[in-house]
């Protein structure tokens, strides 16, 4: 069965500064240059047909400095072929950022602007809504990343752009604990219901306390999700390097392809490569 990787990042901090890496000590294990060549070598050692790279300008890059380098080091790539790339959607002038964008990037298949640290409600706020409006004229996706306490906001966004197509990272970045959240389930199963969101199961295992998790602590976040969504609008991501925090990508597609061994053959199918096809089709040929 192929598989498509919905989700990993590259960098090189020595060519593009990203703030965040210097305030954030728990990442300096991965903060080294991952560059294609390197995720190239980890992903054809695991067997991954294609990937989605997504942007990490989120983290205090320049957006247009780390979107020049971000398809510059795809085109070199022989596994990732689609960029999720960063977009200002607040900005007046999204609509054209958005076409420039498509027009100088034909491997382009989605934009993300994080909302991590924004303001309660910010994610919904006139500009923002106005600012997907555009993504969805344009024809891409809108990647939605934020923490879990911030996922009613999503909703509400969401709601107001039922025209869009959503991709929620990381299943809302919940903290993994042994007995999952009754608010996060609550406000997944909400999202759920939205017929216009899609999620990928990626980014889960650095939410837990140290890194540490085993199958028994992360399966009923993914049962979950299953539930609320169905296997046909989820997605596999590995959130390379991150992942490397916490177990490394062989252990973390292990356990993917073990939570996903009682689907059905057409839902592995749509989980592990089809969903992301279908929703990442700007695909490079």
């Amino acid at each position: 069965m192929r598989i498509v990787d919905a989700h990993h990042h590259l960098w090189d901090p020595g060519v593009v500064d990203y703030a965040l890496f210097r305030q954030a000590p728990r990442l300096a294990a991965v903060t080294a240059p991952h560059r294609a060549h390197d995720f190239d070598a980890v992903a054809r050692a695991s067997g991954i047909s294609e990937a989605v790279a997504v942007e990490a300008a989120s983290a205090g890059a320049d957006p247009v400095e780390e979107t020049r380098w971000l398809f510059g080091e795809v085109a070199r790539s022989s596994v990732t072929r689609r960029v999720v790339a960063y977009a200002p959607v607040e900005r007046p002038d999204i609509e054209a950022y958005l076409v420039a964008l498509k027009h100088e990037h034909p491997a382009l298949a989605g934009v993300r602007r994080t909302f991590e640290t924004a303001a309660p409600g910010y994610a919904f706020s006139d500009a923002i809504v106005s600012g997907v409006h555009a993504v969805a004229r344009a024809g891409l996706p809108f990647d939605l990343v934020l923490f879990a306490d911030r996922l009613s906001d999503a909703v509400e966004l969401v709601r107001r752009a039922p025209e869009a197509t959503f991709v929620l990272d990381h299943l809302g970045k919940p903290r993994l604990e042994r007995r999952v959240p009754d608010e996060w389930k609550a406000t997944l199963a909400a999202l759920a219901k939205l017929p216009n969101v899609v999620a990928k199961v990626s980014g889960l295992v650095t939410e837990a306390p140290d890194g540490r998790w085993d199958a028994a602590l992360v399966r009923p976040y993914v049962d979950h999700a299953v539930a609320c969504f169905g296997w046909q609008r989820l997605m596999f991501g590995s959130d390379w390097p991150i992942c490397d925090l916490a177990g490394g990508y062989a252990r973390w597609l292990d356990f993917a392809r073990e939570v996903a061994a009682t689907a059905s053959a057409a839902e592995r199918e749509a989980f592990f490569c089809g969903t992301a096809d279908r929703v990442y089709r700007a695909a490079a040929a």
